[in-house]
């Protein structure tokens, strides 16, 4: 409803997940396996015409792929299928990436910032983010009118007893809409 009256409806274009994050159950298969754009466009036509969607919740762990080879061509077929859509994605994507969702149709993502501390990230295989890369992605986000939902684990090992003062401090400097 936030973004229309439109029949929707969710999908996949992917499984698994390429990262090892220690609190994730979902990495698996350990790679990430992705349909071809063609698979992807005829998927979305499909729904389409003989139901009457309009919108998608793209329910990929990782909706946009952060190699461009592999999301470049998945978003100009979602393009070409002239769908709205939203989905989970990691904050490793550039500017050029979320430009691409953005005319793909994309109003939403959200990413797994999991924790604003990063010794904790380092903790459960996060390593390969950081905050300046994760308020970089919400930035470049935001500038391109694409909504962010960060996903947070209050909890996880090695965090201070200030985690939630600092992880509102977070929300609050980068204007979390949702969380």
């Amino acid at each position: 409803s936030e973004y229309g009256s439109l029949p929707a409806t969710l999908t996949y274009f992917s499984r698994g997940c390429m990262y090892k994050c220690a609190f994730c159950t979902l990495n698996t298969p350990s790679m990430l396996q992705v349909k071809t754009p063609d698979a992807v466009y005829e998927e979305i036509m499909y729904l389409k015409k003989n139901y009457g969607i309009k919108a998608l919740l793209v329910k990929d762990e990782i909706a946009i792929h952060p190699s461009k080879q592999i999301s470049t061509p998945i978003l100009e077929a979602i393009q070409a299928a002239n769908i709205v859509w939203r989905g989970q994605t990691v904050t490793k994507n550039t500017r050029e990436q979320l430009e691409l969702a953005k005319a793909s149709g994309c109003k939403e993502l959200a990413v797994g910032v999991e924790t604003v501390d990063t010794t904790v990230m380092h903790n459960i295989n996060k390593q390969w983010q950081n905050l300046e890369q994760i308020e970089k992605f919400i930035a470049n986000a935001r500038d391109l009118g694409i909504r962010i939902r960060i996903c947070l684990i209050l909890g996880l090992p090695g965090e201070g007893i200030d985690i939630v003062d600092k992880t509102i401090e977070f929300i609050e400097k980068n204007e979390i809409e949702y969380a």
